[in-house]
């Protein structure tokens, strides 16, 4: 639409100049050094118009020239992030549908080219684990504290649940107490917690988490009553011996 107008403007604005001229053609004197020259206006105005976009087309040509490297960089870039975020969609995709190899190679790839590196290694941490490849897990973990300190708190409960599912208690205990120290009031860390001396059958412990849990509402009112009764029931059982030797008394 503007450029309809702007071409009606013209196209009036050349007749009415037409018009004029053809009464007036007019003409222009330029003066130097002593020295006149007079031009008719229409050829001035022409060759005015000509130099104008003759020295136009020549600083668009060098424009281009100059910043052919930034342009290239730009595209590049643009390039590569595209091919990241296409990168993790496809690892996440083969991350859900158990393909570790796939997924690791596809998360691992993009990670260094995306806004978001510590997605691509914490998914890739995950990839890892599904092949039981612990030290390449704890090297994307690493990688993911180093792009993205503030996201330690995720980070450090994707690697406590990791090293639980491990089965490996000691290690999930000890970042487990370190995520506590930091983050005293957070649901999951409270819930790991939680996990991690149930797992271990750590019911003292357990049963000083167990008010802490519910003043956080960490729980459902159901999931914790069943935690406090068989944490009851454990710590009983390590006092007498057993439920049926309780039970006999």
């Amino acid at each position: 639409m503007k450029l309809l107008l702007l071409a009606i403007f013209a196209l009036v604005a050349a007749v009415g100049l037409g018009h004029l001229l053809q009464q007036d053609p007019g003409f222009i004197i330029i003066g130097y050094e002593g020295k006149f020259f007079r031009m008719s206006f229409v050829p001035f105005v022409a060759g005015m118009i000509i130099a104008t976009l003759a020295t136009y087309l020549v600083l668009k040509t060098l424009f281009q020239v100059l910043t052919v490297g930034k342009r290239w960089n730009k595209w590049s870039s643009t390039h590569k992030r595209r091919k990241s975020h296409q990168s993790l969609g496809d690892g996440l995709m083969a991350l859900a549908a158990g393909d570790y190899v796939r997924a690791e190679k596809l998360l691992s790839q993009g990670a260094e080219n995306d806004a978001t590196p510590a997605v691509h290694w914490l998914a890739a941490a995950e990839a890892a684990q599904g092949q039981h490849a612990e030290e390449r897990r704890n090297l994307y973990l690493a990688r993911a504290r180093e792009s993205d300190p503030k996201a330690e708190a995720a980070i450090g409960l994707k690697r406590g649940r990791m090293l639980l599912e491990n089965h490996q208690l000691e290690q999930a205990r000890a970042a487990a107490e370190y995520l506590s120290d930091r983050y005293p009031d957070n649901q999951q860390v409270l819930l790991l917690r939680s996990d991690i001396y149930h797992s271990d059958k750590d019911w003292q412990s357990l049963a000083i988490l167990l008010p802490v849990l519910k003043r956080h509402r960490a729980l459902s009112e159901d999931a914790l009553t069943a935690l406090e009764v068989e944490t009851s029931e454990a710590l009983l059982g390590d006092y007498f011996g057993s439920l049926e030797a309780l039970n006999k008394t």
